[in-house]
């Protein structure tokens, strides 16, 4: 399980906040969760970005958000949520130190599928 040590050792440090490993998954989740965020965000026009990213600087989890039905909104990212959400920290700044930090753990580990 080097890989998630790296990963979430990485993204901790990228973003000043502490990371429980066991949180994140495997290689292929880490990676489709950043990949599907840094998606998600791309699709959104500034104004919408800076409205959630107002509302995770709040602390606000968007992994946990729901419509007024109580139906999951379902805004990708995952554990990537919840940890800008405890940072407070932009979804923007957080994609770009995950995607750092998955390239770097990648390759410290190749053929690593980090689950046990």
């Amino acid at each position: 399980m080097a890989f998630i040590d790296d990963f979430s050792t990485g993204l901790g440090a990228e973003l000043g906040v502490q990371i429980d490993a066991g949180t994140l998954g495997g290689v292929q989740e880490v990676s489709d969760r950043v990949g599907s965020l840094e998606e998600f965000l791309g699709g959104l026009d500034q104004e919408n970005l800076a409205t959630l990213d107002a509302v995770v600087g709040a602390g606000i989890d968007l992994s946990t958000l729901v419509d007024d039905e109580g139906a999951a909104v379902g805004i990708p990212g995952g554990a990537l949520l919840t940890i800008a959400a405890a940072g407070q920290l932009s979804l923007t700044q957080v994609a770009s130190a995950a995607r750092t930090s998955l390239v770097a753990a990648q390759d410290a580990n190749p053929g690593d599928t980090g689950v046990a």
